[in-house]
């Protein structure tokens, strides 16, 4: 079985341009911290850094932005 690295900021850009189809900014931030999460479990820390910054940029007062911000101080450890 073959493990592609992609680069974080390619993930988070394909991840912020797919979005949410119907606009919802909630909805679209919690999908991009699950996939976030599950980068960390599958051991790419890079490309997890990559969309917890991307939702804190994109979502800066929203719930999963709080989340990303401290899962981003955690990886800095």
């Amino acid at each position: 079985m073959t493990t592609r690295v992609r680069s974080p900021r390619i993930t988070a850009l394909v991840l912020a341009l797919a979005g949410c189809p119907t606009g919802c900014t909630g909805s679209g931030a919690r999908e991009m911290l699950d996939t976030a999460r599950l980068e960390e479990v599958r051991d790419n820390p890079e490309n997890a850094a990559g969309i917890y910054r991307a939702i804190v940029e994109q979502y800066p007062g929203s719930s999963p932005a709080e989340a990303a911000r401290a899962r981003l101080d955690g990886l800095a450890r």
